[in-house]
């Protein structure tokens, strides 16, 4: 029989499962990192610990790939939310009209990567010298995958320079497996585009291999979306790129912008090597704008990011123009007045039509700039279209 008693524990039952379904439901994003042992593994690690904190309906996973080429990818078919990218892979990949992938939020800044060839030496070596080495024998190189950004790169310089590859191997690996190689003196170099590895910084018998300024110029005037980096003293140069941690728009706002950066905004404060790298970069964008000028401008940087590395952003551009129109009209008159001696209602008078037409035109190109930047921005949200 239907009690009384036992309507009001079906209505509870009925109330409760609902909130303890939402309570057990837990959101999974993942981040698409680089090969085990490596920094963007690391940098990925240390990342999600951060993101785990916001919300316990959102958990964060870390995968391993073959670095920024094979993250983008991952990006562009939603295999992964958010990813480990450097700037110019992501500047490749983010206007190509062909296959462009579209939708990405760059959400903070990490650290300047270099690229550097690990050699069996004793003393940092000129690339004149390393090409020397390599001809008339075999020679094994180790890189993370012949599809990353490292390996695609020395590729390039190598056939900029004159590098004769035929005698080259290229052997394949995990960072921790590829530094015990080159250790144990299995490889004669070790290639890699990103922070200097402290396993071989100290290595007695290890050292790296740097450009001459006229070799940097070559490369840079050629691989133009990356620049100069020291690798050693002011003399030893090398490429560099800033690498960034994006995420999918979508993604993104499930979670919330201003949650990210909020989690994001205390990373340097863990006391590690990455994190130290981190606080770097934040520290320079915060105190040179010229740095976000050159990194950033040209990329869909998050509202919030900007606000957090203190960015300012004028919004009010057409008032501003406005303004500044008014200001100059008025200047010119007043210099006529003052300095030509006519009479100012004279002036206004005799050449009123003139001077309104040029205050007119002024304003309606200033208007018409503005729309234009509006529509472009529009259209880049809504398509990933930017020109």
């Amino acid at each position: 029989m239907f009690t009384t008693n036992n309507l009001i524990a079906a209505i509870i039952y009925l109330l409760l499962v609902p909130c303890i379904a939402s309570g057990a439901y837990q959101e999974n994003f993942i981040i698409a990192s680089g090969s085990k042992g490596g920094n963007y593994f690391a940098t990925a690690c240390l990342l999600a610990q951060k993101l785990n904190n916001i919300d316990k309906q959102f958990h964060f996973s870390v995968v391993t790939t073959k670095g920024s080429i094979d993250n983008i990818h991952k990006l562009k078919s939603r295999f992964a939310d958010f990813a480990i990218v450097q700037r110019d892979v992501l500047l490749n990949n983010l206007y190509s009209d062909k296959d462009g992938v579209k939708n990405l939020i760059v959400l903070f800044p990490l650290f300047d990567e270099k690229f550097i060839i690990y050699v069996q030496a004793q003393h940092p070596i000129p690339f004149e010298e390393f090409r020397q080495k390599l001809e008339g024998k075999k020679f094994q190189i180790g890189v993370t995958s012949t599809e990353s950004t490292s390996c695609k790169t020395f590729l390039t310089i190598a056939q900029l320079l004159g590098l004769n590859l035929s005698n080259i191997k290229f052997i394949e690996g995990t960072y921790d497996a590829l530094i015990e190689k080159i250790k144990q003196g299995n490889l004669d170099a070790f290639v890699i585009f990103s922070l200097p590895l402290k396993k071989l910084t100290h290595q007695k018998n290890i050292s790296f291999v740097y450009f001459n300024n006229q070799q940097i110029r070559l490369l840079q005037s050629r691989l133009r979306n990356l620049s100069i980096s020291i690798i050693g003293n002011s003399d030893q140069k090398t490429l560099g790129i800033i690498s960034l941690f994006l995420g999918i728009e979508h993604s993104v706002k499930k979670i919330g912008e201003n949650r990210i950066i909020k989690a994001l905004s205390n990373l340097s404060q863990e006391k590690c090597f990455i994190s130290n790298e981190i606080g770097k970069t934040i520290t320079q964008f915060k105190y040179n704008n010229f740095i976000y000028l050159s990194s950033l401008s040209d990329l869909p940087v998050s509202t919030h990011l900007m606000y957090f590395l203190g960015i300012k952003q004028y919004k009010y551009t057409i008032i501003i123009s406005v303004l500044l129109t008014v200001i100059a009209f008025g200047l010119v008159l007043y210099a006529f007045y003052r300095y030509i001696n006519y009479n100012l209602a004279y002036l206004w008078i005799r050449y009123k039509h003139i001077l309104l037409e040029i205050l007119i035109i002024c304003l309606l190109y200033l208007i018409c700039i503005d729309t234009i930047i509006y529509a472009e921005n529009k259209l880049y949200l809504t398509s990933g279209i930017k020109s």
